[in-house]
């Protein structure tokens, strides 16, 4: 009867398939037929073994070298999202990740990641449509050396090289400029027609 047995020794391991405080094998075996007394040896179950590795530095690469150095270190990418950024350098460039650089965490653990996506900067000209072209010049001239601006000015359908002062500012294409664009204003006449036959 087991009341006949001796427990032995117990020694534990570590089993990816046996739980934890159970038992994973005896000996002698639970068929064999021992003398009273027997000392029964246990091999017990710590349960599943827990890799723990650091979580490397992937700020600065693609989403896709990220993915490589996780996989080689056993773990994954997670979520991958995008950031507006008006940094060159950053676009396409990881800019943040969900666990930091030297975190320890088990295998197979997803670090999410977001990427930077060049965005240039713009500037909304509306502000400047009626004005006359006298009193926003300076201020377009400043806009065009700040975004790299190229303005091409136009009247009755010609293209001019410079605008008289009393001309009024009918339209801007586009409205909204990047950094780096040409931008076409078109310009009208404030003054009567008839004041043309004066000159």
């Amino acid at each position: 009867t087991v009341s006949n047995l001796v427990v032995g020794e117990v020694t534990m391991e570590h089993s990816d398939t046996v739980e934890i405080d159970k038992v994973i094998s005896q000996s002698p075996k639970g068929e064999d037929e021992v003398p009273k007394n027997t000392k029964i040896n246990l091999v017990v179950s710590l349960g599943k073994k827990i890799e723990t590795v650091e979580v490397p530095d992937l700020l600065g690469r693609s989403d896709s070298e990220a993915q490589v150095l996780l996989e080689a270190n056993g773990l994954k990418i997670g979520n991958v999202s995008e950031e507006p950024t008006e940094d060159k350098s950053k676009d396409g460039k990881i800019v943040s990740q969900s666990i930091p650089k030297g975190t320890k965490v088990e295998q197979e653990t997803a670090v999410s990641v977001t990427v930077g996506k060049y965005t240039p900067p713009s500037v909304n000209l509306e502000q400047y449509l009626g004005a006359l072209y006298g009193g926003a010049k300076n201020r377009l001239n400043s806009i065009a050396s700040e975004y790299k601006l190229t303005y091409e000015y136009k009247f009755d359908g010609k293209t001019i090289k410079t605008p008289e002062d009393q001309m009024m500012i009918d339209n801007i294409s586009p409205t909204v400029a990047e950094e780096g664009k040409k931008v076409t204003i078109t310009l009208v006449t404030t003054e009567p027609e008839d004041s043309e036959d004066g000159e």
